[in-house]
């Protein structure tokens, strides 16, 4: 069952996955300390591993999206402290929700495989976000060859098959469907986030963090995140270049 062999599952295929966890919390401390009234919506909640750090933390006011039956009921089983109407079985965002100061989306929206719902959900992340709102965005973007080669030797390195990889891959293709760090800045852009900047980046696998801004300073954001993307997409982030 995937649901009980999650994290071991995504330490063996997501480099840096604790690291993100923990950079995800630390990312929304800096901006908004634990309080009651901090809303946090996390999308694909998985089994509870984000609630868990969130709750340590001292953040109670949590919501969290999942769209597996199987996800959401060891995520219960694993936060029992979150109330069930909290944890909410769906694959959109419900529009009933009050906006949040911050909306986690770590390695959920790459599984969306039509890039036009794609940009429609990070636009309804943006809609569901408070002015001065954060966003943190975690993606497996596209791999050249020479970074997917790494990023096999990598799975490797975690205990691995060869045979298991390959498995893994193909088991994949049409359901975990990847595009280009650009597209995830432009994009991002677009939708009126500000402030987008790569918090880590390792074998193709990205963390961004943006904020929403004011209705008026939308143009601004656009004109000057579009001269800023291509630099930042292949700049080194962790010691490893995206864009390989």
């Amino acid at each position: 069952d995937v649901a009980v062999t999650f994290t071991s599952e995504a330490e063996m295929n997501i480099p840096g996955y604790r690291e993100v966890l923990d950079l995800s919390l630390t990312l929304l401390q800096d901006m908004f300390p634990p309080s009651p009234s901090v809303r946090v919506l996390e999308i694909g909640c998985a089994n509870g591993n984000t609630l868990k750090t969130l709750l340590s933390a001292g953040y109670t006011n949590l919501t969290a999206l999942e769209a597996s039956v199987f996800m959401i009921a060891e995520c219960a089983a694993q936060v029992p402290s979150v109330p069930p109407e909290s944890l909410i079985m769906c694959s959109t965002i419900p529009p009933s929700l009050p906006p949040f100061d911050a909306v986690f989306a770590n390695w959920t929206l790459h599984f969306i495989p039509d890039l036009s719902d794609r940009k429609g959900y990070i636009m309804d992340i943006y809609a569901k976000l408070r002015e001065g709102g954060l966003v943190v965005l975690s993606e497996k973007t596209e791999q050249s060859a020479a970074v997917r080669s790494k990023y096999h030797a990598w799975k490797r390195s975690q205990g691995m098959t060869s045979q298991q990889v390959t498995t893994k891959e193909e088991a994949l293709k049409g359901v975990l469907v990847t595009a280009k760090c650009q597209w995830y800045w432009d994009t991002l852009t677009r939708a009126g986030f500000i402030d987008i900047s790569v918090q880590y980046a390792q074998l193709g696998f990205v963390t961004w963090t943006a904020v929403k801004g004011r209705s008026d300073a939308s143009a601004d954001a656009v004109k000057g995140c579009n001269n800023a993307s291509a630099d930042a997409c292949a700049a080194p982030v962790g010691g490893l270049t995206l864009m390989e």
